[in-house]
């Protein structure tokens, strides 16, 4: 028997109607001007961001959660990476954005490399602030296409206020279970690969 294991084929129904819900309601928002600043870099990669996440929940078996995630990465001093990883069926999204914690030497005290207005920027953003145990987290509800795209702002919003990425940087993407996809985020691309 050839072909990958049935836990890891697609499921093109689900995916195509997930993609489709996560494009509707990108464009169904509020018509504006011609957006600046934080406004800017989620709309330039949101897409490309969410579009990611309905393939990996869509592929594999989500009882086996260990490559079931997507990390976002930026060229910066110190960390400056998101990621979100799938569990509860993939009901829910348990985000993090790097402290710095997993930087340190064993036997040291941990460090965090952000500075503290760009920690309480976080904190805004709902992740926690407490970088004593690892990296600033925050649980996001995945159940829906709506919940997607809700983490795909969350990461967005995160590397541009803590990391300082704007949309001339390049955004490094890793997503084991997505190995044909491009190895950055491209500007508005809405595809995978």
């Amino acid at each position: 028997m050839g072909g990958p294991p049935i836990a890891q084929r697609r499921r093109p129904g689900r995916f195509s109607r997930r993609v489709a819900a996560i494009l509707l309601l990108l464009a169904a928002g509020p018509a504006m001007a011609a957006p600046r600043g934080l406004d800017a870099f989620i709309l330039a990669y949101e897409c490309p961001v969410a579009v990611r996440l309905a393939a990996i929940h869509e592929r594999g078996d989500m009882h086996r959660e260990d490559s079931r995630f997507l990390i976002l990465a930026v060229h910066k001093s110190g960390p400056a990476y998101v990621q979100c990883a799938f569990f509860d069926n993939d009901r829910q999204m348990m985000c993090e954005a790097a402290s710095g914690f997993y930087d340190t030497s064993p036997g040291t005290p941990s460090q965090v490399h952000l500075p503290a207005a760009k920690v309480a920027k976080l904190g805004k953003l709902g992740f926690s602030t407490d970088a004593s145990h690892g990296n600033f987290q925050r649980v996001m509800d995945t159940s829906n296409a709506e919940g997607l795209s809700a983490v795909a702002r969350l990461l967005l919003s995160a590397l541009y206020e803590a990391y300082d990425a704007r949309i001339d940087d390049s955004i490094k993407v890793t997503a084991p279970l997505l190995p044909e996809s491009r190895p950055t985020l491209d500007r508005g691309l809405c595809s995978v690969d």
